[in-house]
């Protein structure tokens, strides 16, 4: 009976350890692949166009 609590603690243990691994590579993927972007706003020029048409 303590054999078999000494193995199934070596199965938690090995479990705990292997999801935490899992968990910190995928961590360090998910933050790597995260760029920022930037984004030049720049003056719409669809509305002055429109407005000059209507006008002539």
């Amino acid at each position: 009976m303590k054999d078999l609590r000494k193995i199934i603690a070596l199965f938690i243990f090995i479990f705990v350890v292997g999801t935490a691994i899992t968990i910190a590579s995928i961590n360090n993927k998910l933050d790597k692949n995260s760029t920022k972007e930037t984004v030049e706003i720049s003056k719409d020029s669809t509305q002055s166009l429109s407005k000059e048409k209507k006008t002539v």
